[in-house]
């Protein structure tokens, strides 16, 4: 549906202004703030949104012009914000004006303005998920179904809604044959935890020889080598699955990393073979939990790897999955570890995943830890414990992500789907 002009309150209420703008897809957007600072900052934010959607299927060549309206005051009372909305209501008749992301005073300020001029009103249910139309003598136009936009949402947009350049970042969807060897890594996890314990090892040995990196002048003597031969079924066929996933490659019946990217520095080199390390030793949970994620119906889309495309300037930091949960409609960033056996300090991994989520998410961003298991009694009593201070989530055992709890519940082995 296409509407001429939108008039919109802007707020730190990211979705409840992004979704009536999607579903209205009007020619002009006319944002009326305050003076304060901050808002400033939240309508490019919201702008820099718009122009990340517009570069999907869903939102192509729509182009939307922009204009600020300001009202002089940090703290604008309802007949400030009534003078100035009624101002740009005459200048852009035909508004629709959303409600939603005001204060209480601008709210009914700009509720007073639009009813004076007979101008249609929304205001943007989140809970109920749904438009209202509040003006009863101006119905708004038909709108497109609210859930339906809400899949429309990407991590990007969301990410720039909060201030986050979507142009500086970049993310990764696991394709099938990854998905693939991960699903044989967890099943050989589940079946034989002894041969993945092995080949785990081996592989950490060759790359973090005695717990330390492996240094840039012993990394091409490593890479020529190969990886250790697999001893066992178990391991030949995890060797196998990481060749048709793209991992390794195998030549004459011995496997070698598989480096992508450019490796032309030995640094370069190492970090490339870390990459497939990682992969093998633990990144394949977190495709587990990506699948897991995806299949709930829950998200509307899912991304790997969200970072920045300097690779010296994480944005989400040990942040693994990353998507936007249609439910609660906000940003979910999930932390993904095979065990607790690396976690050295697990209240500071806590609190740093948590304090990343809020700064790139915003206030509503959640946060859940996946471990497939804990190993020490007391670093799981320890981590659980501050997952309920943060109001995080941590899920045990397989992923389920059909939850419905509040945040800060922690999930026992038996998995969610039985516990709630």
């Amino acid at each position: 549906m296409n509407v001429p002009n939108l008039l919109q309150l802007v707020s730190e209420q990211t979705m409840q202004n992004l979704l009536p703008l999607l579903a209205l897809k009007p020619k002009t957007v006319i944002q009326v703030r305050s003076a304060d600072e901050r808002f400033k900052r939240a309508a490019e934010n919201f702008k820099a949104a718009v122009a990340s959607l517009r570069k999907t299927d869903a939102y192509p060549d729509w182009s939307p012009e922009f204009f600020e309206i300001v009202i002089d005051a940090q703290s604008p009372s309802a007949d400030q914000t009534r003078r100035k909305v009624g101002e740009s209501l005459s200048l852009w008749p035909g508004a629709v004006v959303n409600l939603t992301g005001g204060t209480k005073p601008m709210s009914i300020g700009a509720y007073s303005a639009a009813a004076y001029q007979d101008e249609p009103v929304l205001y943007c249910d989140s809970q109920a998920r749904r438009f209202l139309s509040l003006n009863e003598r101006r119905s708004l136009p038909e709108l497109s179904d609210f859930d339906e936009i809400a899949q429309s949402l990407t991590v990007e947009a969301v990410l720039a809604a909060h201030g986050i350049d979507p142009e500086k970042l970049k993310s990764s969807r696991p394709g099938q044959q990854q998905m693939e060897c991960a699903r044989t890594i967890h099943r050989i996890y589940r079946e034989n935890r002894t041969a993945y314990a092995e080949i785990s090892r081996k592989l950490r040995d060759q790359l973090h020889p005695r717990g330390k990196e492996i240094s840039k002048g012993a990394i091409d003597s490593v890479l020529q080598d190969g990886l250790p031969g697999p001893d066992n079924d178990a391991e030949h066929e995890i060797l196998n699955a990481a060749t048709e996933a793209g991992w390794l490659r195998e030549s004459d019946g011995k496997w070698f990393y598989q480096l992508t990217g450019n490796t032309l520095k030995k640094e370069d080199r190492v970090s490339a073979a870390l990459d497939v390390l990682k992969a093998l030793t633990g990144g394949w949970f977190e495709l587990v939990v990506f699948e897991s994620m995806q299949k709930s119906g829950r998200y509307g889309d899912l991304r790997t790897e969200v970072q920045s495309r300097d690779r010296s300037q994480q944005v989400v930091g040990e942040t693994d999955v990353v998507g936007v949960d249609l439910q609660r409609l906000s940003l979910v960033f999930v932390s993904c570890k095979v065990s607790d056996e690396f976690l050295k300090k697990p209240l500071e991994h806590v609190f740093a995943t948590r304090h990343r989520a809020l700064e790139f998410g915003g206030t509503f961003a959640q946060t859940v830890f996946c471990f497939r298991e804990f190993r020490i009694p007391n670093k799981r009593r320890i981590f659980h414990d501050g997952c309920r201070v943060v109001r995080a989530r941590v899920i045990e055992g397989e992923p389920d992500f059909g939850f419905s709890g509040a945040a800060g519940d922690t999930v026992p082995l038996e998995g969610l789907t039985k516990a709630r």
